[in-house]
């Protein structure tokens, strides 16, 4: 399993979590947005091919996964 971030102009933090292998749908994951001291500011859920994002001004974020079976690895 790994991540993958992208930071755009406008003030938003995307992201798609994947399985390694061929694409495949994922069940959607709950995935929380944190201040760098650690204060939870946003949480969504990943649709089924593993996209999410964050509407959030510039700065330095923490991105925490929640899901069944999942690890970074």
């Amino acid at each position: 399993v790994g991540l993958l971030w992208k930071r755009h102009r406008k003030p938003s933090i995307k992201g798609r979590l994947y399985l390694q292998g061929p694409p495949r749908q994922l069940s959607p994951t709950r995935i929380t947005l944190s201040q760098a001291d650690g204060l939870a500011i946003a949480v969504t859920d990943s649709n089924e091919w593993g996209k999410f994002e964050f509407y959030v001004p510039p700065g330095e974020y923490q991105v925490q996964i929640s899901a069944t079976d999942f690890r970074l690895s």
